[in-house]
């Protein structure tokens, strides 16, 4: 990694991974390093250990990456696809999703990887994994960065989360915003960090609960203002909706300036749902040219809990003295 940072590398795909634990382990501290001191994007694979939650693997999970799952040739995600919420923190992870299931690409004589994958023709094989997922997404930040040569890492990472076309069925720890759509993203002008908000965990019981706000900043990096309408919608733990008070924004429009940002807070009322579990919120903001920001937000509502005392008793059924 700090080679190619060095040799100016705009983007470095990172098709592979381990076993992610909490805290910030070397690799995703280099990542996030690296991406802060440099314009490189690293796209990284998020893991081939779903369906369960919490699999997103290192160094995928760190903050600064493009942590990217898979799905298939339907849009349905790939069964192998790692999922958050990342561990320690309950961040959403991944980012986004490309295809990664039964992908065909040449096949080196002799290698490992030809005799793991399926023949497709001669010379040809098919695999499936986010490791075939993430360099679609290199490939698209490519491009993005040959279309915008003065944007940098984080810009192209904002453009391609932003404008990602989300599966209805899915949340946001199983897709992020959802799939990839290049063609949107070379007319994205407007983009919103972070890329996804983490309102955090909340202990039992939630009556007494207070709000968690966080804050979207939304830039322009086009040459006219963009007004936008802002929406948010939350999902419970089973995918239904939840009171329009759990999730509010401070405003519902706004003036983004050509070259400017605007912010908007957005307030998480854990006080409100009679369920318990992770709860997501996916905020829209649509605007003139066709302009669609998505942004995905979770939080976590500990699950009735109560703390137990042992007392130990002799043969009578009374405390032992001592």
């Amino acid at each position: 990694m700090e080679r190619a940072v060095a040799q100016g590398a705009d983007i470095v795909n990172l098709s592979l991974g381990s076993t992610d634990y909490a805290g910030i382990d070397p690799l995703e501290q280099e990542v996030n390093a690296l991406s802060e001191t440099s314009d490189t994007l690293f796209v990284i694979s998020a893991g081939n250990e779903g369906p369960d939650a919490g699999t997103i693997g290192s160094p995928g999970s760190a903050d600064a990456a493009l942590t990217v799952g898979a799905v298939d040739k339907a849009g349905q995600l790939a069964s192998f696809s790692g999922r958050g919420p990342r561990l320690g923190d309950g961040a959403v992870k991944p980012d986004v999703t490309a295809p990664g299931a039964n992908i065909m690409a040449a096949a080196a004589p002799n290698s490992v990887l030809e005799k793991k994958g399926v023949v497709a023709s001669n010379g040809y094989m098919a695999l499936s994994g986010t490791s075939m997922a993430a360099p679609h997404v290199s490939g698209a930040a490519a491009l993005l960065a040959q279309q915008h040569p003065a944007w940098g890492g984080e810009e192209i990472k904002a453009a391609l989360v932003a404008s990602a076309q989300p599966n209805g069925q899915l949340t946001a720890n199983q897709q992020g915003t959802g799939q990839i759509d290049l063609a949107a993203a070379v007319e994205q002008t407007v983009t919103v960090e972070p890329s996804s908000l983490n309102f955090g965990f909340t202990q039992w019981p939630h009556a007494d609960d207070q709000p968690v706000t966080r804050s979207l900043t939304y830039r322009n990096l086009g040459s006219e203002d963009v007004t936008l309408k802002l929406a948010a919608t939350g999902a419970d733990p089973r995918g239904g909706a939840v009171p329009e008070t759990m999730f509010t924004l401070s405003r519902q429009e706004m003036t983004v300036p050509a070259g400017g940002t605007t912010s908007v807070d957005v307030t998480a009322d854990s006080t409100v749902p009679s369920l318990t579990g992770t709860f997501t919120v996916n905020l829209t903001a649509t605007g003139e040219g066709g302009q669609h920001v998505r942004t995905t937000g979770v939080i976590e509502l500990q699950v009735e809990t109560y703390n137990l005392a042992m007392t130990a008793l002799d043969r009578n059924g009374q405390a032992p003295r001592g």
